[in-house]
């Protein structure tokens, strides 16, 4: 009788472990949020170089650019940009984030999502300007 009770406590506690993990792995996956892949700008949608955002565009407009991040000027007025090569002709983008975070980034292929905006030509060297809101490693190195 004593091995009868042990086979069916086994059986029991086989049975309720699977359900168990089936359980879990079911609430992982209903509960945990897809992020959301915000789409790139389309080459004829992002202002030209110098030219102001159009007045009926909002600026709270996500935009995810994939490049190579560079550091440019001198050591008193540096910046950091991130060439995208999608596209007919390689875009450059000023990046507005924090400096120490860039640097430890530069000559690395990243994926930068934020907000974009022309910056005026009088300050800088105009064009358009990326404030980043995240920031994913991509490669170590940049492509060719």
């Amino acid at each position: 009788m004593r091995s009868q009770t042990r086979h069916i406590l086994a059986r029991w506690l086989l049975t309720g472990t699977c359900a168990g993990a089936a359980t879990v792995g079911l609430f992982a996956q209903a509960t945990t949020p897809k992020p959301a892949t915000p789409a790139p700008p389309a080459r004829g949608a992002a202002p030209a170089r110098g030219a102001a955002p159009a007045a009926s565009a909002p600026s709270n407009d996500r935009f995810v650019i994939i490049g190579c991040i560079a550091r440019e000027g001198p050591a008193s007025a540096q910046r950091y940009t991130i060439a995208e090569k999608r596209g007919d002709k390689p875009t450059t983008y000023r990046l507005q984030g924090d400096p120490k975070e860039l640097e430890v980034h530069v000559g690395h292929q990243m994926e930068a999502a934020g907000t974009l905006s022309a910056q005026p030509a009088g300050r800088g060297s105009g064009g358009l300007v990326l404030k980043i809101a995240q920031l994913t490693w991509i490669a170590t190195t940049c492509p060719k």
